[in-house]
């Protein structure tokens, strides 16, 4: 039984140094590391507002506001019939929109002034266009932002 013993240590010890005789457990691989996703980078988004003088409106003013941040205004009138607002929000996404808006419509030859809100959710993505639209319901008018 020692020489049995001796053998085996003998084969052990000859093959130990050697990895091109020996058994190996890694089977000729290397190890792989995990792969992690690359984060998804949100960039800013640019969007269109765009205001148009509607029929019998002498001018009109809106003021915007994006998530409750005020972004700018908008003026048309009869010299300029048509703007634009190009506002920039984090990351194309859903935001929250409110209006303030100050218009005057001639009425058979006369202004008249009306004042106006409107709010409502958008989903803008790059290079979106919202146009503003407005009606009137008795004393009150309307605005929103339609896609």
């Amino acid at each position: 039984m020692t020489g049995a013993l001796l053998v085996l240590l003998a084969v052990g010890m000859f093959f130990e140094g050697r990895p091109d005789a020996a058994p190996s457990t890694n089977a000729g691989t290397s190890p792989v590391a995990p792969t992690v996703p690359a984060p998804v980078v949100q960039r800013p988004v640019d969007f269109e507002i765009v205001d148009e003088l509607g029929d019998g409106q002498i001018s009109e003013q809106v003021a915007v506001q994006i998530d409750g941040r005020r972004v700018g205004q908008i003026t048309v009138d009869v010299v300029h019939p048509r703007s634009a607002l190009t506002v920039t929000v984090p990351k194309a996404d859903r935001y929250s929109y409110a209006l303030q808006a100050t218009a005057a419509f001639n009425d058979r030859g006369r202004p008249v002034i009306y004042t106006g809100t409107g709010q409502g959710m958008i989903n803008v993505t790059p290079g979106g266009r919202f146009n503003l639209e407005g009606a009137i319901s008795g004393n009150t008018w309307m605005v929103q932002m339609v896609n």
